[in-house]
């Protein structure tokens, strides 16, 4: 009996008259449902009624679906919060070989659907008071064959006493069921793969933001700002979340969702302020946070039919402030801060991803969904691609300083012990100088015994004076000039060339093969300094000091072996060691070690020593195989 009645109804709309243009009717016969229709214009809506309750159904007036109940310019203007139903009548062709579909998006705030008088569905509860009432917030298709073929009556109770906006504010869409219901699926897959991108990229940085605590704060703030999109893909439109989690508390959803909005930009600024903080304007900063923090403070304490309505506000100060950070990072690129011009493009999307956040916010306009994915989806990638290449200049950066800082050291450390061990053949030279001065005076002559120790003693302390100074201007001269990619049989050809002359034994394994990355010339010159220390600490009853080269699985070796007097393990640990002091007492040992050690770390080589008293040192050279 009660199809009947719908029935007849729909029969003296089809005909026309006086009730026709009163009351709310869509005709869609001829439409093929290819495309979704949207149920888009004047829907009876009566105010303060839920006329499902009732056999008769009181007054209404006609309404403009999209839009909020309280915008419509009536006499009686409706107010923000209460309850209402809107009604509406449509016809199609009948035998449709497709199940037609109603797509239904989120309702401010709970609805009641019903179809040719049967309930479909209810989103929360609506209620005549706040106390009646539960909101909910989830998109919804639903199957219409199951209530009729050609001819629906459809009737949406509202309530809203949460939100800002009221009643159907956004289009409802007639199509086919399979085609909407794919739809709305494969949107909510979308946000989860995009949330899934920010989980990974905001959680492993604030992973190593935690584990790593002298990272710089732009780090965590990026972390954050990521986690916040994050759920900004989930509990927004199309709310998988919600989809996910069907009992999932409004409360909680709508306070996170408005307060993700504000965290996200708090965040992102942030990121921006502390990435280029020369170019930062403190005052700027701090309004901006400001602004942000009391914002939030309304979401936590004020109820959400207030707060929801500030967010528009918001907003515009956040557009504005989009503007500043692409004129930052503008800045720091023409001032050559270490930047990525992917930050700045992803600043302008994000600049107008904003605009159209706030275009549909505001209802005045709609942006389609995918291109909405599409702007997301270029924040995510550049500014992860921006982080990506900024954090790379920034520890090229970092390394450079840190290699200069320990040249200088090292270049320091050499001036030092110059300065130290240059006293001794300087003294030596003093006193033979004084020894001869003397002998002058006293006008005797000097035994020749004497005299060839002073000749002796002065030439070799010239000697080591020569080399020390040649020492200091190389050292101090030293950069990273030079490396290069040799192979193993050019090197070893080099060296023996290079050491042939020095009555030494030279060996080189056969069958060398491999390529290392090294200088030659500082190679060259560490071997000397080995070299000299061999056959300064061997006498000429010990065999001569041998040069080995040969190839150890992923390695070069090249090694310098003595017979000499050999060292303790005290003495090898003290090896190289610099003994610095304020006074003049101040002892200094193995310059020539040290020199090779220097050098050699310089060049990422390995240098390892092994010696034994009464029989020698052997000190290795290890390269790593580069090829």
């Amino acid at each position: 009996m009660k199809h009947f009645l719908v029935y007849i109804s729909f029969f003296f709309l089809s005909i026309g008259g006086l009730s026709a243009q009163t009351e709310s009717y869509f005709d869609l016969r001829g439409q093929s449902f290819s495309d979704p229709v949207k149920l888009d214009g004047q829907w009876e809506f009566y105010w303060q009624q839920f006329i499902s309750e009732k056999n008769n159904q009181g007054s209404f007036e006609l309404l403009e679906v999209p839009g909020d109940w309280y915008q419509e310019p009536f006499d009686k203007q409706f107010t923000k919060t209460g309850y209402g139903t809107y009604r509406t009548n449509v016809v199609v062709d009948g035998g449709n070989p497709e199940d037609l579909g109603l797509y239904i998006p989120h309702i401010f705030s709970s609805y009641k659907l019903l179809i040719n008088g049967d309930l479909v569905y209810k989103s929360g509860e609506v209620g005549k008071s706040r106390k009646e009432y539960q909101p909910n917030r989830e998109p919804k298709v639903f199957n219409l064959s199951k209530y009729g073929q050609t001819q629906y009556e459809i009737i949406i109770e509202v309530a809203n006493y949460d939100h800002m906006n009221s009643g159907l504010l956004y289009s409802l869409e007639l199509g086919n069921f399979e085609d909407l219901r794919y739809e709305l699926m494969a949107r909510q897959d979308v946000n989860l793969f995009l949330a899934g991108g920010l989980f990974i990229t905001g959680f492993v940085l604030l992973a190593f933001a935690i584990s790593y605590k002298q990272l710089e704060l732009q780090i965590p703030f990026y972390a954050l700002f990521s986690i916040s999109l994050m759920y900004r893909m989930l509990g927004a439109d199309p709310y998988p979340l919600h989809a996910l989690f069907t009992g999932y508390p409004f409360g909680i959803s709508i306070h996170l969702e408005y307060l993700t909005i504000h965290s996200a930009a708090l965040f992102g600024g942030l990121f921006v302020f502390y990435l280029y903080p020369n170019q930062t304007n403190k005052y700027l900063k701090y309004i901006f946070v400001i602004g942000t923090l009391f914002s939030m403070g309304c979401i936590v304490f004020l109820e959400p039919v207030v707060f929801t309505g500030l967010l528009k506000y918001y907003l515009f100060f956040v557009i504005v402030y989009v503007g500043v950070f692409i004129y930052i990072i503008a800045k720091a690129r023409i001032e050559r801060e270490v930047s990525s011009s992917f930050l700045v493009f992803a600043m302008v999307v994000v600049l107008l991803w904003t605009a159209f956040q706030i275009i549909t916010f505001l209802g005045l306009g709609k942006v389609p969904y995918y291109l909405n994915v599409a702007l997301m989806s270029m924040i995510v990638v550049f500014c992860n691609l921006a982080l990506f290449r900024t954090f790379m200049l920034k520890i090229q950066s970092v390394d450079q300083a840190q290699a200069e800082f320990n040249l200088n050291k090292a270049k320091q450390n050499m001036l030092s012990l110059i300065s130290h061990e240059i006293k001794t053949p300087v003294s030596t030279l003093r006193m033979n100088i004084e020894m001869l001065k003397a002998g002058l005076e006293s006008g005797k002559a000097i035994p020749d015994s004497m005299m060839e120790k002073i000749v002796w003693g002065s030439s070799e302390a010239v000697v080591d004076i020569k080399q020390m100074v040649n020492d200091f201007v190389y050292f101090m001269s030293r950069a990273d000039t030079g490396v290069c990619v040799i192979a193993a049989e050019e090197i070893a050809s080099r060296l023996t060339a290079r050491f042939t002359m020095n009555h030494l034994s030279i060996k080189v394994a056969s069958g060398l093969k491999g390529s290392y990355k090294t200088d030659l010339l500082t190679l060259e010159y560490i071997l000397s300094t080995l070299l000299n220390n061999a056959e300064k600490y061997s006498s000429a009853s010990d065999p001569t000091p041998e040069l080995c080269l040969y190839e150890q699985e992923d390695c070069l070796i090249i090694e310098v072996k003595d017979y000499g007097v050999g060292m303790d393990k005290e003495q090898i640990r003290q090896l190289g060691e610099t003994k610095l002091q304020l006074d003049e007492k101040s002892e200094i040992s193995g310059v020539g070690f040290y020199l090779a050690r220097e050098l050699s770390n310089q060049l990422d080589h390995s240098l390892n020593i092994e010696s034994n008293p009464g029989v020698g040192t052997s000190v290795r050279i290890e390269l790593k195989r580069n090829d």
